[in-house]
């Protein structure tokens, strides 16, 4: 019986030894398991922390972004502004170029048919009938009829009259001037001859700005045809002239707004 109860003793002991070792195992597993669970949720809130961050700066790269896209926008059309505005001033340059050529032009086509009037002069000097501003606008009504009176000339017609007047009774006093120069010279050409020529070197100096020249003309007929072809020239430059100067200040105002 002793022997059957220390057997029986032993196997308890093995079996309360096995149980406690798999009971030990359990605790040993248990904790393991609560470390993992604590680290995995230390993981979780580190994660979580990690998502929030990355969200934010999510958010601030997509407002970053839209501030660059709405800068690059504004500085585009800056760009193109000022591209704008240096073409118009280029055109106004332009403009004003195209203005002093065309100005220049009138004037030394006005000046040629001036000195081609006058060269005739001098080749037909026999033939010739002298044209004066005081019957220069009777001349040129006549030459355009009726229906073209004064009464029915533009305000540029008028003002190209009244210059061509001015010029030719410049150009007439000048030459009745050098003439009573020239018979003063002659009737003291012996006893007077210094005085005259300084006289006359003085009367030069004092009338070097004229740039009027005689006009004289072989006949009635080319003074009228000469007259008009000036007088329409010169309506065109002053009419070229007034819509260059609308345009110019189109340009600016377009310019001004632009500002």
């Amino acid at each position: 019986k002793k022997s059957k109860y220390a057997a029986k003793s032993n196997r308890s002991d093995h079996l309360l030894k096995q149980k406690s070792e798999q009971v030990a195992a359990m605790q040993r597993k248990l904790r393991k398991a609560q470390r993992l669970t604590a680290h995995s949720k230390t993981l979780t809130e580190k994660e979580k922390s990690h998502r929030l961050q990355l969200e934010k700066w999510a958010q601030d790269r997509i407002k970053k972004n839209e501030e660059l896209e709405n800068l690059q926008r504004a500085l585009r059309n800056k760009e193109r502004a000022i591209h704008k505005k240096e073409q118009l001033c280029e055109e106004l340059k332009k403009h004003k170029r195209l203005a002093e050529k065309r100005a220049n032009l009138a004037e030394k086509t006005a000046q040629r048919a001036l000195i081609s009037a006058s060269n005739n002069k001098q080749q037909q000097q026999n033939l010739q009938t002298k044209i004066s501003g005081q019957n220069l606008k009777e001349i040129f009504e006549s030459s355009s009829g009726a229906d073209q009176s004064s009464n029915n000339m533009t305000e540029e017609e008028k003002e190209a009259l009244e210059e061509l007047e001015r010029r030719l009774e410049d150009a007439e006093s000048e030459l009745i001037f050098r003439e009573q120069q020239c018979e003063a010279a002659a009737a003291n050409i012996d006893d007077e001859e210094d005085s005259d020529e300084e006289d006359e070197s003085g009367e030069r100096e004092k009338n070097k700005g004229k740039s009027c020249l005689p006009v004289d003309f072989d006949s009635v007929r080319d003074a009228k045809s000469v007259v008009k072809q000036l007088v329409q020239m010169y309506a065109e430059s002053k009419k070229k002239a007034k819509d260059l100067k609308t345009e110019v200040k189109s340009l600016r105002a377009q310019l001004s707004k632009m500002s």
